[in-house]
């Protein structure tokens, strides 16, 4: 997981999961989304609830590469 401060033009990560040392022992990967989940709340971004259910039914069905676009509303397209 990456996100980005688009108005930052120097550095504009703000977090990667490659760099994180919680998950460096994995190599920046983790067994669920909760890690992810827990960054997000920290960092006090909200996303929803259906694109969580979207990446956990990804990792049920061991899909990846996948594009998803979600509205405000939650709803994929």
């Amino acid at each position: 997981m990456v996100i980005e401060d688009k108005t930052n033009k120097e550095d504009g990560f703000i977090y990667s999961n490659l760099e994180d040392p919680e998950l460096a022992q994995a190599g920046g990967f983790a067994q669920t989304i909760e890690p992810f989940v827990n960054k997000l709340d920290e960092l006090g971004i909200d996303v929803p609830i259906e694109m969580l259910e979207g990446v956990e039914m990804d990792g049920i069905f061991n899909v990846g590469n996948k594009q998803a676009h979600y509205g405000i509303t939650g709803q994929a397209s």
